[in-house]
């Protein structure tokens, strides 16, 4: 596997893990209260991306990401420490408008476009029903997160060549 699809594999994992975890309550933590779990995912995600990702400075992809999970993270800590209001009613919502234009700017700037830009419309039907339904969904909205993002990441880095 080379180092762009350890990236992607590594960030399907981390989503895996870290929307699932609230799904699991067994992770023995306060589930309530995960956000310095998730700065630490963020921070070994990024700093991955920059170890693996060949010519990382240069890479558009590589940026788009680090400033959705590093903008979407101080955002999230923000909003958490009561800073700033919520600009969307549901985190999960938040996360999935995120990765939603991650996903379409992936797949703007990727050779591999149909991926990138299908799941970033999978992404966009996520945030509807996570906007639309927070309620009725619950946090069952963590685990669609986690299979519709962890999932096809970890499917595509594995099978790409």
């Amino acid at each position: 596997m080379n180092g762009i699809n350890k990236s992607i594999f590594l960030w399907g994992l981390i989503c895996l893990i870290g929307y699932g975890m609230y799904h699991f309550p067994w992770f023995g933590m306060n589930i309530m209260q995960p956000m310095p779990f998730w700065t630490i995912l963020t921070v070994i995600g990024v700093v991955a991306m920059g170890k693996w990702v060949p010519n990382w400075k240069a890479n558009k992809v590589f940026w788009v990401w680090a400033v959705v999970g590093v903008v979407g993270m101080v955002y999230h800590w923000a909003f958490f420490t009561q800073k700033v209001p919520a600009l969307i009613p549901s985190a999960w919502a938040y996360w999935a408008l995120l990765q939603t234009i991650g996903f379409l700017l992936t797949g703007y700037y990727w050779v591999n476009k149909n991926f990138w830009y299908g799941l970033g419309v999978l992404q966009a039907l996520v945030f509807v029903a996570c906007f639309a339904f927070a309620n009725e969904i619950g946090m069952n909205q963590s685990i669609l997160l986690a299979l519709t993002t962890g999932l096809p990441l970890m499917y595509h880095a594995y099978t790409s060549k």
